[in-house]
């Protein structure tokens, strides 16, 4: 398991603990509402058979996004996993599924996942987890020595396009680690090694931004740059089958701001 440090009294307590270790570059941090185990979305689900039907479905997605003319242009292979984490929308009968692990490298961005939620209930325990970059690197690369496999890396940042516009992921200052076969989800007891998860009390309504207003939705959630503009339309036509004039109406609702996506 995880070794958890003390439990703080709250979310701000955390970060000034973090800040005050000076954790350095070599950290990246995720936070949670709840104290989950970390896992990717894909091996949350225990079943094979639907573990294997939802990797199916995004496969299919991934495809789909290289086969989309308008879209090819910006994709490269990385990016096709970072996209199926975030960019399914309300109209989706189901949640893709991944095996990547979102992180940041800003404690307080992580703080802000951690605190954001109207399901939040005083007295639960959130928690921050913190991670050596280098010395899971090291470790994810003894595994593969002694089980004679090679991987290549245990983390990516995706090469983004240029666009117009803010990217979510560069304002997050996201990466994501990799969770092959579970390697993550399925190691619990590596993570004394490696990392410590911060637990602390929530307060429901209390949030990251009362106590640093720069870590804001705003910030988290920018205005769509061109290329998630038209990823988001290309999605809504793809599940929900709208003819031409549909979509030119629902292009127009995108571009001012009427229809939004997280």
């Amino acid at each position: 398991m995880f070794e958890d440090a003390e439990s703080y009294t709250d979310i701000c307590e955390l970060v000034d603990h973090c800040k005050a270790m000076k954790l350095g570059d070599d950290y990246i941090f995720r936070g949670m509402r709840i104290k989950w185990p970390l896992s990717s979305t894909l091996f949350r689900f225990e079943d094979e058979k639907q573990r294997s039907d939802i990797w199916d479905e995004t496969l299919r997605f991934c495809q789909w996004i290289k086969d989309n003319p308008s879209l090819k242009p910006f994709i490269k292979d990385e990016l096709l996993f970072a996209i199926a984490q975030h960019y399914y929308s309300q109209f989706f009968t189901f949640n893709l599924a991944t095996d990547v692990i979102d992180f940041t490298r800003d404690v307080k961005i992580a703080a802000f996942f951690a605190t954001t939620s109207d399901k939040i209930t005083t007295g639960d325990e959130g928690v921050v987890y913190a991670v050596s970059k280098s010395e899971f690197e090291k470790y994810f690369e003894e595994v593969g020595k002694l089980s004679g496999t090679s991987t290549p890396g245990a983390f990516f940042e995706p090469d983004l396009p240029k666009v117009s516009g803010s990217w979510r992921l560069e304002n997050q200052k996201g990466l994501f680690m990799k969770d092959y076969g579970g390697f993550v989800s399925r190691r619990h007891s590596i993570w004394g090694i490696i990392g410590t998860r911060f637990v602390f009390k929530q307060t429901a309504g209390v949030t990251i931004t009362d106590y640093f207003p720069e870590i804001n939705e705003q910030l988290i959630y920018p205005t769509l740059n061109n290329f998630e503009r038209c990823l988001s339309i290309s999605i809504i036509t793809l599940i929900s089958g709208m003819t031409v004039e549909h979509e030119s109406c629902l292009r127009s609702s995108v571009l001012r701001g009427a229809i939004t996506f997280r």
